[in-house]
């Protein structure tokens, strides 16, 4: 826990952006705009002029802003601004508060949590208006929406900018990597990783990592700290000469974020050369809509195309279905689940995942 004038930091070190100051100052057409609830199932960033902007406070263009503004001008007796954040049950969470300060000593606002004033905050000079640092607090949130205020009152001073709000999950889990495995020969091994971030605010424990057939991991449960990230080394090895594919899941107690890497390979009888170009980049083509229900299409380069030849594969490596010559693809005939899809078009094989629902 980092100490400085401004009150405890709870993370590691400070955040600083810098850049060009535009000192236009614009007021928003009405300073009682709309609110919009903002649900916190995983991590958000709450811009401070996206909700709410009142008491002669105003919106600031400044480039060096995250979303490019600021709310400022908070010197009034009253100026403040408010957003809406929606929980699905009572918990308390962590408001992290950037802002700029650029006078020369700490300047105070007050937070209020559904119209009930919660505490005065601290805030330590930035070095100028668009430099910034961040200030930790904890707030206990109803079931539902909650208005969470920042004002000028009474006994606070003048000055003090903000530009937006960070609220982390509490346990939260980001899987990142690519698990395409070449054409693999049978009975022999190929090895990827993949990682497995914990992005929440308290660590993670992992108990299990589900596998499809022909995958194995090297690491398979353990506790993750705060902002660490696990390597897991996956080895494919084919048995069969058929086409291996399926889900890795992550089985934590994280509340949020991505616990599962579509992971594929093929079984071959030999790793010689094709003279078919397989492009297993899963960005290159794109099927919409994904999840389907009756129908997709296949778009590439931003336009739809019409394939030579398409071929769907079950989790188990089975040919389900096969088309050639469309471009709109039924699968009204296909179970809820997960399927790899193969397009063969202008002499290029593309893979992508389909979720069925």
């Amino acid at each position: 826990m980092l100490s400085w004038d401004g009150g405890l930091v709870d993370y590691a070190s400070t955040v600083y952006w810098y850049g060009d100051l535009d000192s236009k100052a614009i007021n928003p057409s009405s300073n009682e705009e709309a609110l919009q609830p903002l649900p916190l199932s995983k991590s958000v960033k709450i811009e401070a002029e996206s909700g709410t902007v009142g008491g002669g406070a105003i919106k600031a263009s400044y480039s060096s802003a995250s979303g490019g503004y600021q709310v400022g001008n908070m010197d009034n007796v009253g100026a403040y601004f408010q957003v809406i954040v929606n929980v699905p049950e009572p918990e308390v969470k962590t408001i992290t508060l950037v802002y700029a300060n650029g006078m020369n000593d700490t300047r105070n606002k007050t937070l209020y949590v559904n119209g009930i004033k919660i505490r005065r905050l601290a805030f330590a000079p930035t070095g100028g208006w668009s430099n910034y640092k961040y200030v930790n607090t904890n707030v206990s949130l109803a079931a539902g929406n909650n208005t969470l205020k920042i004002q000028r009152d009474t006994e606070d001073n003048v000055a003090t900018d903000f530009d937006y709000l960070w609220m982390p999950a509490e346990t939260a889990v980001d899987v990142t990597g690519n698990l395409t495995f070449k054409s693999v020969k049978k009975d022999s091994t190929s090895e990827r990783s993949f990682s497995i971030h914990n992005t929440g605010s308290s660590r993670i424990t992992v108990c299990n990592l589900i596998m499809p057939e022909g995958f194995t991991a090297d690491w398979t449960s353990g506790v993750i700290d705060v902002d660490s990230v696990q390597k897991v080394r996956i080895t494919f090895t084919p048995t069969e000469t058929k086409k291996y594919f399926g889900i890795i899941k992550v089985i934590s107690n994280a509340k949020a974020g991505i616990d599962s890497l579509a992971v594929s390979g093929t079984g071959s009888m030999t790793t010689g050369l094709s003279t078919v170009t397989i492009d297993r980049n899963r960005g290159s083509l794109s099927l919409f809509p994904n999840p389907a229900i009756d129908f997709f299409s296949m778009i590439l380069n931003n336009s739809c195309i019409n394939a030579e030849s398409i071929k769907i594969y079950s989790t188990l490596g089975q040919t389900i279905k096969q088309f050639n010559l469309v471009q709109k693809v039924n699968v009204s005939g296909l179970k809820k689940g997960c399927y790899l899809v193969e397009v063969n078009h202008s002499g290029v094989i593309y893979e992508n995942t389909l979720i069925i629902k």
